[in-house]
């Protein structure tokens, strides 16, 4: 979040803690005392020192050493006062606050077993960040990319909420399938590819960054060649489109439709969408990035939850429009990127009036 003086975003708050980062962007290399009130009672402080690798990484903070966790004293409850509200090193104006219907109430036992497929780009980024509030700290894993079937069995009985970019013949191969809520969201297709693209040219933004570095050759010799491309002209796009290698494929050609499928083709064809909708079966919920504020209400409705108003938009794009994905001859040139996709979607949005509970 933006302030003159101190950067700072609060990722996670519930009736049991609190957490985020912040920093002054004037001293950078020293913490801050954050303290925390419940209307005009202070409940305590804390030092935001703790390492946030995904800022060092990122280059926002030149150490990552600007974390905090602060959890709340047993007597406090959200329900005594109107909102919740931080100051830094002892300053009378909060930093920022929260209304109570902004305070997420963490779910009691018994909690149910819950696996996101995390499709990129779709809000997906956001929602984990919603759905670990509802949780304790203890009791969610995200980024789970890969792993062996006895790691995630580990997971299945320490973890409520689990979330990773795996796609459903991953899911299977992993997890007892039969113990969990399945959920994920799907994106307007033209939207999403335009994201998509628009992400992986931004890795190279910041070329000596621990994010650049951490991405295979192959993906940043991608984003090397959208970057030097004006996608914007139908024709360069289509020329770009036509010419893509087997590994640009496997990024963009209808990579939502592809998160659905048992099997890993090279290229994704209309017979593929059969097989995509009978695994929307294995799905509790499915929602649409356009309508993710029912996603999440829906959500919370099915778990008894007080539904909590969200306000931060995670994991946005801050670099360059690529192009106008409304144009005409512009989604002409897309259309063999998202031709299944759309097919899918439209399944989905025609489903439950966008959503799909246990009705596709």
């Amino acid at each position: 979040m933006r302030n003159k003086i101190y950067k700072y975003s609060v990722d996670i708050i519930n009736n049991k803690l609190v957490s985020g980062w912040c920093f002054n962007r004037l001293k950078k290399n020293s913490p801050v005392t954050l303290t925390f009130f419940s209307g005009r009672k202070k409940l305590g402080s804390t030092l935001a020192d703790q390492k946030r690798s995904d800022l060092y990484a990122h280059e926002l903070h030149p150490s990552g050493h600007c974390g905090f966790t602060f959890a709340f004293p047993e007597i406090h409850s959200g329900e005594n006062s109107k909102h919740i509200s931080i100051s830094v090193n002892k300053g009378r104006k909060p930093l920022t606050s929260f209304s109570r219907n902004q305070v997420t109430r963490v779910m009691e036992e018994p909690l149910p077993h819950i696996l996101f497929m995390h499709i990129p780009k779709t809000a997906g980024t956001s929602f984990n960040t919603f759905a670990r509030g509802y949780f304790s700290t203890e009791k969610t894993i995200i980024h789970v990319e890969r792993g062996n079937k006895k790691r995630c069995a580990s997971f299945e009985n320490r973890y409520s909420f689990i979330s990773g970019h795996m796609p459903i013949r991953s899911l299977k191969k992993h997890f007892d399938l039969s113990r969990f809520d399945l959920y994920t969201i799907l994106r307007e297709p033209y939207s999403h590819i335009h994201s998509h693209l628009n992400w992986v040219q931004s890795i190279i933004t910041k070329p000596n960054s621990g994010f650049c570095r951490e991405h295979p050759l192959v993906v940043l010799d991608m984003a090397k060649k959208i970057q030097s491309l004006n996608l914007n002209k139908p024709n360069v796009l289509h020329s770009f489109i036509q010419n893509l290698n087997s590994v640009e494929m496997d990024f963009f050609d209808n990579c939502q439709t592809r998160y659905f499928l048992d099997s890993h083709p090279a290229k994704v064809r209309s017979i593929d969408l059969d097989n995509a909708i009978q695994n929307m079966t294995h799905f509790r919920t499915i929602g649409i990035t356009e309508q993710y504020d029912k996603f999440t209400q829906d959500f919370c409705q099915q778990y008894r939850a007080i539904h909590c108003e969200q306000t931060k938009i995670h994991n946005q794009a801050k670099s360059k429009v690529l192009f106008d994905h409304r144009n005409q001859d512009i989604r002409a040139a897309l259309y063999p990127l998202v031709r299944v996709d759309l097919k899918l979607y439209e399944h989905v949005c025609n489903s439950s009036d966008g959503s799909s509970e246990n009705q596709i």
